[in-house]
């Protein structure tokens, strides 16, 4: 089963036995969040849920940090970051341990009144890769394209990262540009989903 939610939730209704739909109540992250695809391993299915970290939650940004990114280490969670809604940090969790994690920002355009998705850095443990986590945080990350409240995200990878690579297309993102150093972008747009104003 694959939970999406924040700290505060209202409905839960079933798709099949295996999924289930929950609203979410955020000022970002509001609406129904559609659950394509559980989780299933070989011996069954995995209980996840994705978590909009927030300021009363910063043991979970300690994982992702220990995490992802270990030279950091010394230098602490920088709390202000949790508390400007606009800065968004999703980890995957599973039985209270951080297993992947997608962080980035809701930027305003200055030529219309809109804002755009940067989607800054994504990782998933190693041992936990391949099992569609990327592809759920992803998608959960997109929520406020889903839900009417941006108009376009966006994502700077490398030519030679085939896994992000394939993970932005499955996820609908269209590949935009390559330069000639490899860097490529990925965006994805508003238009591509079932918009919820």
């Amino acid at each position: 089963m694959v939970l999406f939610h924040n700290h505060l939730y209202k409905t839960v209704s079933s798709i099949n036995s295996q999924c289930v739909l929950i609203n979410v109540h955020d000022d970002i992250y509001n609406g129904t969040i559609e659950i394509k695809d559980c989780l299933v391993l070989n011996h069954g299915v995995v209980f996840m849920e994705i978590i909009k970290v927030n300021d009363t939650q910063l043991h979970l940004a300690e994982q992702a940090k220990a995490l992802f990114f270990p030279s950091n280490r010394g230098d602490g969670i920088n709390a202000s970051f949790f508390k400007d809604d606009r800065n968004i940090m999703l980890v995957a969790v599973e039985e209270r341990n951080v297993v992947g994690m997608v962080y980035g920002y809701m930027l305003d355009r200055f030529d219309k009144n809109d804002c755009q998705l940067f989607l800054y850095s994504i990782d998933v443990v190693q041992e936990h890769r391949g099992k569609g986590i990327g592809k759920a945080l992803v998608e959960a990350f997109l929520q406020p394209l889903q839900n009417g409240l941006c108009n376009e995200a966006f994502v700077f990878t490398h030519e030679r990262n085939q896994q992000a690579m394939q993970l932005y297309a499955t996820t609908g993102g269209t590949r935009i540009v390559s330069d000639e150093g490899n860097d490529v972008l990925f965006e994805w747009h508003s238009d591509d989903f079932d918009v919820r104003k």
